[in-house]
């Protein structure tokens, strides 16, 4: 029985640490490439021995994929249940959600990159323990070639209120998106911090909306956008409120640095640019 062998036990013991302590602070264009293969190195030993199982059980091979997988979930749900191990406001969900982007741009792709006979018995496993666990937080099974090709879609060349009006069926040229561009072209970058905080949001907000995108839930993510700060910032424009509107603006990227960029310093919150919100 493959539970008893040495090599599962081993696997099984192993495989937390294809996502604990894990970030993806180095996914980005410029170095998702370099930073997955070495990702998928690091772990090919752990997938290959259960290949190795699964040859020598191959009528029990779906059930030992299935429990490897599910496993994995088990050992991030410690992860972020251990007492003390996260502090402050949040901070569990966070973890959550980094654990979550992990398995969508690190161990799905590296699994499937290793190109072994289990690499798509292993990556459904995972997706439906994940999402048995946590039906509310989806994510997209997808291959290194699918995210390449992600970072040159217009999506990604979009940014977070353009991403959220084009979801909720707006197009580029709406009265909401204009209204958004005069307040940056007029009222912000008269600020004497404007210039800087145009800099710095058109920095993070293409990597923001990519790491939305690929959640597995971008539309749900932008409806809630669009209610708690959008709809908002667009009333105080209409009233006159500019100040009102760059505080609440600022609030919310600075909410979406913490939550998709892990709030790393440098990553100050701003508004606009030349490009279109």
């Amino acid at each position: 029985m493959y539970r008893e062998d040495a090599r599962f036990k081993e696997v099984l013991s192993a495989v937390g640490g294809m996502v604990a302590g894990r970030d993806t602070s180095r996914f980005n264009e410029k170095e998702y490439q370099a930073s997955l293969a070495a990702y998928t190195e690091e772990h090919r030993g752990v997938l290959e021995k259960l290949q190795a199982v699964c040859a020598d059980f191959p009528e029990e091979a779906e059930d030992a994929v299935r429990e490897v997988s599910a496993r994995l979930v088990e050992e991030i749900a410690e992860d972020v249940e251990s007492p003390g191990r996260y502090q402050g406001f949040n901070a569990k969900a966070l973890r959550l959600d980094t654990c979550k982007m992990v398995l969508l741009t690190y161990v799905t792709p590296a699994v499937f990159k290793m190109g072994l006979p289990i690499s798509e018995l292993f990556n459904k496993g995972l997706h439906d323990a994940w999402v048995q666990a946590h039906p509310k937080e989806p994510y997209e099974v997808v291959t290194e070639e699918m995210i390449a090709a992600g970072f040159g879609r217009r999506w990604y060349q979009c940014y977070i209120t353009q991403a959220a009006c084009m979801c909720l069926g707006k197009g580029d040229d709406c009265r909401e998106l204009n209204a958004f561009r005069n307040f940056r072209d007029t009222y912000l970058r008269a600020c004497p911090n404007g210039g800087e905080l145009i800099a710095e949001y058109y920095k993070n907000a293409p990597e923001i909306v990519t790491r939305i995108q690929m959640s597995g839930h971008p539309a749900k993510v932008y409806r809630e956008l669009w209610e708690t700060y959008l709809a908002p910032c667009l009333a105080d424009i209409e009233n006159g409120q500019l100040a009102d509107c760059k505080k609440r603006y600022t609030a919310m990227v600075r909410e979406l640095e913490r939550k998709w960029l892990g709030g790393g310093s440098g990553r100050s919150a701003a508004l606009g640019s030349e490009k279109p919100i």
